[in-house]
């Protein structure tokens, strides 16, 4: 999804394209952090080059840079933090980029019974 203030001029859409995006300041990335290269690769797709306004390793300091109205970001639609930060408007992303969660653990032990449960539930929740 596109995140962006709640005065931005891009709310008015319900669907924001990637050469919507060209004409505002953006905020993105390190390479370290795992939507940095998705991002990247769409604009690259896109054949657009966008530097962002700034960087950021975590996906709450990219929520709270458009809170902010430094710019707008995009992010996967699970990071759910519109609670923290009511300004924060999202809108449907086009082109989707599809985003896989992973849960990782230990090989040489069983998970718990409350970690099963917990992977359970969140399978279910995004089903």
């Amino acid at each position: 999804v596109c995140l962006m203030h709640r005065l931005h001029p891009l709310c008015a859409r319900d669907v924001v394209t990637i050469d919507d995006l060209t004409a505002w300041p953006l905020i993105s990335y390190t390479s370290s952090q795992g939507l940095g290269p998705i991002v990247n690769s769409v604009f690259a797709e896109a054949r657009l080059l966008r530097p962002p306004v700034i960087e950021v390793g975590l996906i709450e300091n990219a929520w709270s840079m458009v809170n902010q109205q430094v710019g707008i970001a995009i992010v996967d639609p699970h990071s759910g933090l519109g609670s923290l930060f009511p300004d924060v408007v999202a809108r449907a992303f086009v082109p989707g980029i599809p985003v896989t969660l992973e849960a990782v653990h230990a090989e040489d032990r069983p998970l718990s019974g409350l970690a099963r449960q917990f992977i359970d539930q969140l399978k279910a929740l995004l089903a």
